[in-house]
């Protein structure tokens, strides 16, 4: 999906990029920052579309953070 999106970023909290497939560009967070405790996932189509949202409190149980 990375590959055929016209942009795809991944948000992790790290001190060193992670390992991905081609396509999306990977964004260092450190713990402390209010976005290192969001996560988001978007799937557009041309036919479908949806949104999934978490915002503040623990990452959800088998987060692998």
């Amino acid at each position: 999906m990375a590959k055929l999106a016209a942009v795809a970023v991944v948000g992790v909290v790290a001190t060193h990029p992670p390992e991905l497939p081609a396509g999306p560009y990977p964004v260092l967070l450190h713990e402390s920052e209010d976005l290192a405790r969001e996560w988001t996932v978007a799937v557009l189509t041309p036919r479908f579309g949806a949104e999934r949202r978490r915002a503040g409190g623990p990452a959800p149980a088998g987060d692998a953070r």
